[in-house]
């Protein structure tokens, strides 16, 4: 094992957002059936974690989710045709693919197959943080019952 990693207080804060917002799943299922309208949590625990995390190597990876408007933009631009010779061009594929039938879906996933295996292949890099995966257990305690088996004491 390595390095025991104790979060500080504002991580903690940090981290409450995503906390509450998992807590509001866990109180009102949608098997209450609520309305609309805003509702009030409290609880008072300590909570102790005892988790190890395991970060996985940075890496690299190739984007196939591309700004297809741009890259047509631009390509169709330095293809050297004409406005008065593209745009029936483009309005016709617009209306094909707006269409998308079998046919045209067929064709769509042709293209983007090519895409993937040809282009995107030749695609820059970006940088991937690697997978952060926690294995523990969180455990709560309750003020009020703390206290009063202090009190009791």
């Amino acid at each position: 094992m390595s390095t025991i990693l104790v979060p500080t207080k504002p991580q903690l804060v940090e981290l409450m957002p995503g906390v509450l917002s998992n807590l509001a799943k866990k109180l009102a299922p949608e098997s209450l059936n609520l309305v609309a309208g805003k509702y009030r949590v409290q609880a008072t625990a300590v909570a102790h974690v005892d988790a190890y995390l395991t970060k996985a190597e940075d890496g690299e990876y190739t984007p196939t989710d591309v700004p297809i408007k741009a890259i047509l933009a631009i390509a169709l631009k330095r293809a050297g045709i004409g406005p008065d010779r593209i745009k029936p061009f483009i309005a016709e594929v617009a209306a094909l693919a707006m269409k998308a039938d079998k046919a045209v879906t067929k064709e769509i996933d042709e293209a983007l197959d090519l895409f993937k295996q040809g282009i995107a292949s030749t695609l820059p890099k970006q940088p991937r943080k690697g997978a952060i995966k926690i294995e523990g257990e969180l455990k709560l305690k309750d003020l009020q019952k703390i206290a009063a088996a202090g009190a009791a004491a």
